[in-house]
C-alpha cells in the first residue's frame, strides 16, 4: 500500500489474464483464442501458417505492455530517440528471440504445442 497525495491508501492490484499470463494453461488458452478470434479457425481446420500467426499474436500480447511502458517513459522525458530498421532481422528470428527471452520456448514446445 502507498499513500497518495490526498492522503488515501491505494493498493496496486495486478491481475494476469489470458493476454498477459505466462503459465501453461493461460498460454494454451491464449493460443487457441488467437487462432479462433482474429482468424476464425479451429485447431482442426488451421493451417501451419494459422498456427504460426496464433503463436505470434500470443507473443505480441505479452510484449505490448512492456513496449508501451518504455514508449511512455521516452515520451515523458527529454530524451531523443533514434530508430534503425534493418532487413536482416527476420520475423522468425524475432519470434525465436522473444520466446527465449520470456522463457516460453520450452513451455510452448513441450506443453502448448498439442493445441497446434
Amino acid at each position: 500500500m502507498t499513500l497518495s497525495q490526498d492522503g488515501l491508501d491505494q493498493q496496486q492490484i495486478v491481475i494476469e489474464d489470458e493476454r498477459t499470463g505466462l503459465d501453461t494453461a493461460t498460454l494454451q488458452k491464449a493460443i487457441a483464442n488467437n487462432l479462433f478470434d482474429p482468424q476464425g479457425k479451429s485447431p482442426q481446420t488451421a493451417t501451419l501458417n494459422d498456427d504460426y500467426l496464433a503463436l505470434a499474436y500470443t507473443i505480441r500480447d505479452r510484449l505490448m505492455p512492456s513496449w508501451l511502458a518504455s514508449t511512455q517513459t521516452y515520451l515523458n522525458s527529454d530524451h531523443k530517440l533514434v530508430s534503425y530498421f534493418s532487413a536482416e532481422y527476420l520475423v522468425k528470428q524475432q519470434i525465436d528471440l522473444c520466446l527465449s527471452l520470456f522463457s516460453m520456448l520450452v513451455l510452448v514446445v513441450s506443453k502448448a504445442v498439442y493445441i497446434i
